[in-house]
Formats: structure tokens, C-alpha cells, sequence
């Protein structure tokens, strides 16, 4: 196959620009030192290094033919005195097909669109040579296969500090043009347009290398109206560690819905994130930022531009802890909460209408609908109306006393509803509310899940092979009436006989035990736990993998798992056993076929997702599923 391989280089001193932590652009400095903590500049020998937390390099007249297929792509900068400590930086390609010039304008280099990004790391660097980064090939592929990419257009290369300790000591065209950075690129001739990938999620997640996106934006609450803003605001540039997201159901206790929220590192160089009375916060001029609303979108860009999934909406959030600023590392820590704080933030008895003989699915409505005193709605201010899912039921429960609701919140009663109906209570990952049956979420798998054994692999690793005896309910018990007599308690389940066959013989009595006053009779409260029984009396396989990046599943989803572990060869039986002496099969026999095993061998196999982990600085999603 031929290949060709071309260098590029920096022309011209207006071609390459520094961009301090502050925002501030400049396109004339022959050398720089990187340093993402200050801004300025530090003398350094004979020289004055100015600081540096982006770096870019406008290359022109890229002669790369449109659809070429990259096989090697990295930047090389002159290194003219010594580096004097590691190299900690992130190299990114600008993901357009026609990027314009690079200018002072404030943050011209960190407001372009990006990709993921190739982290950077190295020892001190020598003087006198040209240091080359890491491939990154992958991001400049999507940018030739973009529709509007035709050769002779321009590449914009962007270097990021991610250490305030590190310092790259580097040149810049101004210093003379044998000085300037080069792009050397090598792609292969015989790449035909025909063969572009098909995009597709499952194409994204299992091909080999992909190009993948995340974002975080916030919506402020207008100081005069206390109503949240209409549009979201983009804080991506900000952010400098993204952390994780785990949402999980009946993983460690039945009826429990866990959400993690999500704490995000960002840049406060500039007082962005300071209280909202400080003139250069991004809330001046609205509400505090705590109840800041969150979203953080993920997903996969392909070489046409298409975005996967199609929302990429992993999660909202709410800004309801403490923010932490640190004045040494000029930080921010933000921890926000999962939506689920809205309901328990608000009493349920403020929420009128709840009645004496309502079903639990019109009683949940009741919540989605609530309004303060005036008329005007309190929860569709974070999830809309269109955003519940709210599966109807039947049985009628009493809620129309204060005893009866207490002083709990409206999610412990929407958790005591969803009990009541062996249903599960949850928020998605686009926000929504989700009132339904255990059943899975959807009658065909939404994914098939490929490890060791089969092609396309998308598992890096199968972690736990759990068979969670924990999870197993034979017995349910519960008081349905306020007073301590023998009349306020039904139980149902099955009783302890030798019995190879039942549960209780296997592995003893295992009982769940709760208390719920709103069934408005006797048969609604038996039935309900009777279906408990139904659901919960079989311990059924659950096991724990780590995989690629997948974003679009949810908790509660079908997914095909195939999986193939090595085979495992056992001892040799010679002389050890009577060998079968006819076609008839004994216990005490060795048969040949107990030679060879596997410790596990999944093909095709339905699993339903319990929990999942997406580790948004790794890219990588993490499940916890139970066999169908």
C-alpha cells in the first residue's frame, strides 16, 4: 500500500499564539515557557519566557486529500535551552475542516472546538532539537473526512498545560523560520471516500480509536424573577477534571435508587466561579449559584460531524453543596447532586391534592404538577412535564392526612409509592422521572456487550461474577396498620420443607421487612407483596465489567452479553477413575469432556443493567448487570 508523508510548517509569527490563564492572546513572542498557574512572563538565563496555559499553531495549505486514511500525525517544536522539568501537556486538533486565523481576541485559542485530546508526558527535554509529541493522528482523521475538508486547507494544532509545575521551554516562529513547529503527517494513497466508516453508536464504540466529545453547561436563576435562565451556558472551557457518574437500582438494597451527582474541577483564574456579588463572577447580576442547574453532554463525533448519540445528555444536576475555591491553585470544586435532591428538599405535605383514594400513578402526577401558593410550578422549574414517565397503575392508597405523610419528603413518599407496586422510582440520564415495573426498559436488547473470545470487542475487563444470595427475598412481611396488634402485619412467602426445589431449603430464610400505612385494605396490601414474592424468590447471576466508552445505555436497560474465557485444562484422570465401560453415563464416571472447561462462556446472553460508572476523564463506562 503506498503511503505519503508530508511536513508542514509555521510560516509566519502571527501563525503560532500563546493564551494566558487570564484569556489574554498574543501572536509575537519567540519562546514561551508553559506554565498554567500564573500569567506573565519569568526570567529564565539571558531570556524572558512568558507563561502559557494554551498553545497554538496555525498551519496552512495542508495538501492532505479529503477522506486520506491518517496513519501517523504528530507536532514537532524546537526545543531551544533545557527543559528542566517533565512535560505534562494535552495536544488537540481544532475540529473543523476551515479554521480561521488565530487572533488577540480573548481566549481565541481555548473557545475553539476541540477533540478529546492526547495527553502529553515526557522527561525534561534537551536543548537544540525539535521534540515530538504523540500521535494524533485519530483527531486530525475527523477533521480530513469532514464534508467541507478539500486539500489546501488549514490545521490549527492547540497544546494545553495541565500543570502549574511543568515547564515545556519552547520556540515560536518569531524566533527565525527554521524555528517554526512542523506537522508531519503520514496518510495512505490508496484510502478511498468509499469507505468511510457508517456512523453509527456501535460503529463509534467499537471501532479501534474514536473521536469522542464532552460538555458542561449550567442554567443561573434570574435575580429578579428567580426563574432559571432560558438557554444553557457553556462553562466546557472551565472545566479541568470532569470526575464520574453512577447511577444504580436494587444493586446493593432493594427499592434504592442512587445517583452520585457529579464534582467538577474547574479554572477560576479569573474569579468566574466566585460568589455572585463579585463583578467578574459568572453570577453577577443573577441569583447565588447554589440550585445551579448542570448539564454534562457526552458522546462520540464521527467524520461528518454527526454527534452520538443523538442526545447526548448524560445527566442535570443541581449545585446544592458548598463550593470550595482555592486561592493557591486559583480552582474551584463544585459537587453537584442528582435531581432527586429537588424532591427531598420539599415536604410533601405542601403539595395539595393528594387524596384519600387516588392509585399511585395519579398520586406521582400530583407531584409532577405541584405549585406554591401563587400557581406557579415547582418541579417543572428543573424536569418538565414531558420529561416523566409514569406508568399507570391500579391499586388506591390514602394519602389525604397529615399523619399519614408525616414530615417526609416527596421522594421518600414517591419511594414508598413505588415499593408499594414492586416499581422502580428513578432519574435518567436526560433528567426525567421514571415511575415504572421492573421489567426491563425495553423488549430487545439496546446493546450487545463483546469481550475476550469475540471480535470487536468492546469490554476491557470482566471484574466480578457475583451470585448475590443478598438479593434473594422468600419472605416479605408488612405492617400495613399504624397500631402494634397481630391484625397490622401480612406476610407472605414460602415455608421451610426438605425440598430441593425451593428457595427457602437452598438457602434459608431470607426476609424483607417494611412498613407502608397507605393501602386502603386488606387484599391491596396482600397482593402487593405477594407480587414482591413472584419477583424476588431466585438469586440470579450478576456480574460486573469495565468497558469502553458507552454512554447511550441506562440503568434498567437489555443488553446481549459475549464473553468467552480461556480454557481451563484440568489434571489427568489416568489411573485416577474407572473410565465409562458402555454408552451408559454414571455419576462415578470420567468422562473425556471433563478434560477441558470454561470459567465462563456468555454468548448471546440477556443481561439487564443494575448500575453503571462513567468515568468522564478516562472515557470509560463501567456496568453492573443481572442475568435475564
Amino acid at each position: 500500500m503506498a503511503r505519503t508523508t508530508a511536513t508542514f510548517t509555521v510560516t509566519s509569527g502571527n501563525n503560532d499564539a500563546r493564551e494566558e490563564a487570564n484569556g489574554t492572546v498574543e501572536l509575537t513572542r519567540d519562546r514561551l515557557l508553559f506554565n498554567s498557574a500564573q500569567n506573565g512572563s519569568q526570567v529564565f538565563g539571558p531570556f524572558t519566557l512568558y507563561r502559557s496555559a494554551w498553545d497554538a499553531y496555525h498551519f496552512q495549505n495542508v495538501t492532505i486529500p479529503s477522506g486520506k486514511y491518517i496513519v501517523d500525525a504528530r507536532i514537532e517544536l524546537y526545543v531551544p535551552g533545557t527543559t528542566l522539568t517533565a512535560i505534562q501537556e494535552k495536544v488537540y486538533v481544532e475540529q473543523t475542516a476551515t479554521a480561521v486565523d488565530l487572533t488577540t481576541t480573548a481566549s481565541n485559542v481555548s473557545n475553539r472546538t476541540i477533540d478529546a485530546g492526547i495527553a502529553w508526558d515526557g522527561a525534561a527535554t534537551p536543548a537544540g532539537i525539535f521534540h515530538t509529541s504523540p500521535s494524533i493522528n485519530s483527531a486530525l482523521q475527523t477533521v480530513v473526512q469532514k464534508p467541507a475538508w478539500t486539500s489546501g486547507n488549514n490545521i490549527i494544532v492547540i497544546i494545553e498545560a495541565l500543570s502549574s509545575t511543568s515547564h515545556f521551554y519552547h520556540a515560536h516562529r518569531d524566533l527565525g523560520a527554521s524555528f517554526g513547529a512542523k506537522l508531519v503527517v503520514t496518510y495512505d494513497d490508496d484510502f478511498p471516500l468509499t469507505k468511510r466508516p457508517t456512523a453509527t453508536i456501535e460503529n463509534q464504540i467499537n471501532a479501534p480509536v474514536g473521536n469522542v466529545f464532552r460538555r458542561a453547561f449550567i442554567k443561573r436563576r434570574s435575580a429578579s424573577t428567580g426563574l432559571y435562565e432560558t438557554d444553557w451556558f457553556n462553562i466546557t472551557e472551565f472545566v479541568k477534571s470532569w470526575g464520574t457518574i453512577k447511577l444504580s437500582v436494587d444493586e446493593l438494597r432493594l427499592n434504592k435508587f442512587r445517583h452520585s451527582g457529579i464534582t467538577l474541577k474547574v479554572r477560576n483564574d479569573g474569579g468566574d466561579f466566585n460568589p455572585n456579588s463579585n463583578d467578574q463572577s459568572l453570577w453577577n447580576g443573577f441569583m447565588t449559584r447554589y440550585r445551579t442547574l448542570l448539564k454534562i453532554e457526552a458522546g462520540y463525533s464521527t467524520w461528518d460531524d454527526t454527534e452520538l448519540p443523538t442526545d447526548p445528555t448524560l445527566g442535570i444536576f443541581i449545585l446544592t453543596n458548598d463550593v470550595d475555591i482555592s486561592g493557591v491553585k486559583n480552582e474551584a470544586l463544585l459537587k453537584f447532586n442528582s435531581l432527586q435532591t429537588v424532591f427531598e428538599q420539599v415536604k410533601a405535605k405542601d403539595v395539595a391534592g393528594l387524596g384519600a383514594t387516588q392509585t399511585a400513578s395519579d398520586l406521582i402526577a400530583k407531584f409532577r404538577d405541584a405549585s406554591d401558593g401563587v400557581g406557579t410550578a415547582i418541579f417543572t422549574q428543573f424536569i418538565t412535564s414531558t420529561a416523566w414517565g409514569i406508568q399507570a397503575t391500579i391499586a388506591n392508597y390514602n394519602l389525604a392526612t397529615s399523619t399519614t405523610i408525616e414530615e417526609k419528603n416527596c421522594w421518600e413518599v414517591m419511594s414508598k409509592l413505588a415499593e408499594a407496586e414492586g416499581f422502580l422510582l428513578l432519574i435518567n440520564r436526560t433528567g426525567g422521572v421514571e415511575f415504572r415495573d421492573r421489567n426491563e426498559r425495553t423488549s430487545t436488547s439496546q446493546f450487545t456487550l463483546k469481550g475476550q473470545g469475540f471480535n470487536d470487542s468492546n469490554i476491557i475487563q470482566l471484574t466480578n461474577y457475583l451470585e448475590p444470595v443478598t438479593k434473594l427475598f422468600n419472605n416479605f412481611r408488612l405492617k400495613y396498620i399504624r397500631d402494634d396488634t397481630s391484625t397490622s402485619f401480612l406476610t407472605a412467602g414460602t415455608t421451610t420443607t426438605v425440598n430441593p426445589s425451593q428457595s427457602v431449603w437452598q438457602f434459608g430464610v431470607h426476609q424483607y421487612e417494611f412498613e407502608n400505612l397507605w393501602f386502603p385494605d386488606t387484599t391491596t396490601a396482600q397482593a402487593a407483596i405477594d407480587n414482591l414474592v413472584t419477583q424476588f424468590d431466585v438469586i440470579k447471576e450478576e456480574i460486573k465489567v469495565k468497558c469502553k466508552f458507552i454512554p447511550q445505555l441506562e440503568v434498567s436497560d437489555k443488553v446481549l452479553l459475549n464473553y468467552h474465557s480461556y480454557d481451563i485444562i484440568g489434571e489427568s484422570r489416568w489411573d485416577l477413575f474407572e473410565w465409562a465401560s458402555d454408552s451408559a453415563i454414571l455419576t462415578e464416571d470420567a468422562e473425556w469432556a471433563g478434560q477441558i472447561g470454561e470459567n465462563f462462556d456468555w454468548n448471546g446472553e440477556q443481561f439487564k443493567i443494575l448500575s453503571k460508572i462513567i468515568n468522564l476523564d478516562k472515557f470509560t463506562t463501567s456496568f453492573h448487570l443481572r442475568h435475564l
